[in-house]
């Protein structure tokens, strides 16, 4: 049987030797779309056509999945919820949705929305983006919400990269950081790891010596060199110049 699959596959491939497919039409995909080409702007005629998809390709049940032969779920179906709001939307398409909604989280408050959501999923950047949209639509029935964010004293590479990509995906442009502007925060760094962030991210790090530090000026910390793949990390990390934790003497702290 293996054999014979595998011959199946390799006589798929193309001329040049790989292989070519084409994905499913997806809820999942063309409601980020619409969410992604609504805060771009200017694209009000894909944003229209995108919303008039979803409601034609809503399931019978009043949700959505991730793809059209998929069943609904609670995160596409919240998603593309939100989507709708961006385009003039069937009313009976938003009912619908909001009937599936309703019955499975109990209400449409956030807070509702945000405990279904963990519990099926767990917490993650696709729950608070959904949760940001709600939010700054003043959707929530008590209304008056904003969203900021506190950074107490992360350290590069991994946790500050990742928390400013966090919070630049969730459109929030005020964040208390505290420590960033007076220590040498890349000290703890490997001497090859201090050299790439600094070529590398030029915006977000200034050079001391044979360290630096977060480039914080005026307040303001650019952060446009960390749109690339990982997360904001990319391959700045040098796990070869760490030491293993059966290695690690817990009185360093000291």
């Amino acid at each position: 049987m293996n054999i014979r699959v595998a011959k199946r596959l390799l006589a798929e491939r193309t001329s040049a030797g790989h292989w070519e497919g084409k994905l499913s039409s997806s809820p999942l995909s063309t409601a980020t779309a619409v969410s992604a080409l609504t805060l771009v702007g200017g694209h009000d005629a894909l944003v229209r056509n995108g919303v008039r998809w979803l409601g034609a390709h809503q399931n019978d049940d009043g949700g959505w999945g991730d793809t059209m032969d998929s069943p609904s779920n609670i995160s596409t179906t919240t998603l593309c919820w939100s989507a709708l709001g961006f385009g003039d939307a069937d009313g009976d398409v938003i009912h619908r949705a909001e009937a599936w909604l309703t019955a499975a989280c109990g209400d449409l408050s956030p807070t509702s929305l945000a405990r279904t959501i963990r519990a099926r999923y767990g917490k993650g950047l696709g729950e608070q983006l959904l949760l940001a949209r709600r939010l700054t639509a003043g959707e929530s029935a008590s209304g008056g919400f904003f969203l900021t964010g506190e950074d107490l004293m992360n350290l590069p590479v991994v946790p500050v990269h990742q928390d400013l990509t966090h919070v630049a995906a969730l459109g929030i442009d005020h964040v208390e950081r505290n420590g960033h502007h007076y220590v040498r925060g890349i000290d703890h760094l490997s001497p090859g790891e201090r050299r790439r962030l600094l070529d590398e991210h030029p915006d977000m790090y200034r050079g001391a010596g044979d360290s630096g530090h977060l480039n914080v000026v005026d307040g303001i910390l650019d952060i446009r060199s960390l749109q690339r793949p990982g997360l904001g990390t990319g391959d700045n990390v040098d796990t070869g110049a760490m030491t293993t934790l059966d290695d690690w003497p817990f009185d360093s702290l000291s």
